[in-house]
């Protein structure tokens, strides 16, 4: 989201911090939950929302080692505060842009990308050539997921609106089911009847139960968000 400019006062520079001219807000998921109060952290009030930004460089606090230049295009992690014409994020969470990356792309690899990468490479231990299954792949986190699967080498089942179909596909899906129909025939046909290695479950709520039906033989499920519903009990 290209951020709009507004009047206010600018946030203070804090020990350990960037002050950073903000250009792209994300939105998600979790921003409607911090906004309705209903995220596992409560910001104090009032507050600003938006937790990851892309911008320039405009200060850094005296203490910061190893400071990237004023101008320097860099995208961040925040508590809150990113949709404003200013934000102040401690230093740790600041990254330069490589050139060629758009500001408004670059907004989306503070959170989406390490949260799919952590859940394919260090929780489902995906290797080349193994079927994965994400929902939600055409949302932040689910799309990153669909890429960096694929980027691993693996074989890609995607799952998302009907309308939005073309999105994983021309980011390297090798199937789009549609999100308001069944999935595990589907799942198990693509995947000749093996099922697959990993599921990347962005939703929880009623999907979990036929997710559990559409893993292999030692397979991972990994549930990383519950858009469509609340946490499903095991027993």
């Amino acid at each position: 989201m290209r951020r709009a400019r507004a009047p206010g006062h600018p946030p203070p520079l804090r020990p350990g911090s960037v002050r950073i001219r903000v250009e792209a807000a994300g939105v998600s998921f979790a921003t409607q939950l911090v906004v309705a109060g209903k995220y596992q952290r409560k910001p104090p009030l009032p507050f600003t929302p938006g937790t990851e930004v892309a911008g320039t460089v405009l200060e850094s606090a005296p203490d910061v080692a190893d400071p990237l230049p004023p101008g320097t295009r860099v995208f961040a992690v925040l508590d809150w505060g990113g949709m404003a014409e200013e934000a102040v994020a401690d230093a740790i969470h600041v990254t330069a842009i490589p050139d060629g990356l758009p500001l408004e792309a670059a907004v989306a690899m503070p959170i989406s990308y390490p949260t799919a990468g952590s859940a394919l490479m260090w929780r489902a231990h995906l290797s080349p050539g193994q079927w994965v299954l994400v929902h939600g792949a055409a949302a932040g986190v689910g799309l990153a997921g669909v890429e960096i699967a694929r980027a691993l080498g693996c074989r890609v089942i995607a799952r998302c609106g009907a309308a939005k179909r073309g999105v994983p596909l021309a980011r390297g899906a090798d199937l789009v089911l549609d999100s308001a129909l069944p999935f595990r025939d589907a799942v198990r046909e693509a995947t000749g009847g093996a099922g697959v290695a990993a599921i990347l479950d962005t939703l929880g709520g009623p999907v979990f139960d036929e997710n559990l039906r559409c893993l292999g033989d030692g397979g991972t499920m990994v549930t990383i968000g519950f858009a469509a519903g609340g946490i499903r009990s095991c027993r």
